[in-house]
């Protein structure tokens, strides 16, 4: 069920940059739009439910962070009353939305 950056037949995920530095055919809403979700990893899938980054900090970096601190997607569903998001900087809004948009397909 997850997709690893880098495995053979996986999108690789965009160097770590400001959105905007990424080439636009590369950015995660747009490679959405072109490719369906299926083309997207794990990180890029998770930056577009939480929207924005944080000063220092960009939304796909802070999409690896929470995906490395709760041992990937399985983890992020299964942080229950935790707050996923608050040692990330995404904070309890980013952290629960993210939360929220992987609980949804399971409903």
């Amino acid at each position: 069920m997850s997709r690893r950056a880098g495995t053979e037949g996986q999108h690789k995920d965009p160097p770590a940059s400001l959105i905007r530095e990424i080439p636009r055919d590369e950015r995660p809403r747009e490679r959405l739009l072109r490719c369906g979700p299926q083309a997207l990893s794990d990180a890029e899938l998770l930056a577009i439910l939480l929207r924005s980054g944080r000063p220092g900090a960009s939304v796909l970096e802070l999409a690896r962070e929470l995906l490395r601190q709760n041992g990937g997607l399985a983890g992020l569903l299964g942080a229950g009353g935790r707050r996923p998001g608050n040692s990330t900087g995404t904070g309890v809004r980013g952290g629960w939305a993210a939360s929220c948009g992987l609980t949804c397909p399971r409903r």
